[in-house]
């Protein structure tokens, strides 16, 4: 600590310091390491290519687990609109079924009406051609 009061003189030995140190390291230690130091690289690479096919499977299984959720949901969806589809058919043909027979009914009644017409009408048109000839047969018993 004392030594950096003299303007940094002991600053500039200490990086002189770590240089010698690293070339030491670099030309006596590692050479003696020597299979060592050359496999870590090929260690580092073997690593960093099993995380990078680790997180490529992991996309790959996200990717494929979107794609089948996709896939169930257009077939859920399309089943409840084809059965909302039948549901409406259903209701439609049930109402269209009521008001037919309403207006069936409604026909059935003013033919009643028109058959009983036409029944006063022959018993009315009966009366009158007998009395039709009733009177044709005074008209000719008085002449």
């Amino acid at each position: 600590m004392d030594a950096f009061k003299f303007g940094g003189l002991m600053a500039i030995s200490v990086c002189a310091g770590l240089k010698i140190f690293s070339r030491w390291v670099n030309t006596m230690v590692l050479p003696k390491l020597g299979l060592k130091t050359r496999k870590i690289p090929g260690i580092q690479q073997y690593a960093r290519g099993m995380l990078a096919r680790k997180h490529f499977q992991e996309a790959m299984e996200h990717h494929k687990a979107t794609q089948i959720q996709k896939y169930i949901q257009r077939y859920i969806a399309s089943r409840e609109y084809h059965a909302r589809m039948h549901n409406i058919v259903v209701c439609q043909a049930a109402v269209t079924r009521f008001l037919a027979r309403r207006q069936f009914k409604g026909f059935k009644a003013t033919a009643k009406t028109i058959c009983h017409t036409k029944k006063m009408y022959k018993g009315l048109e009966n009366k009158i051609i007998t009395m039709q000839q009733r009177i044709d047969e005074l008209n000719q018993g008085r002449l």
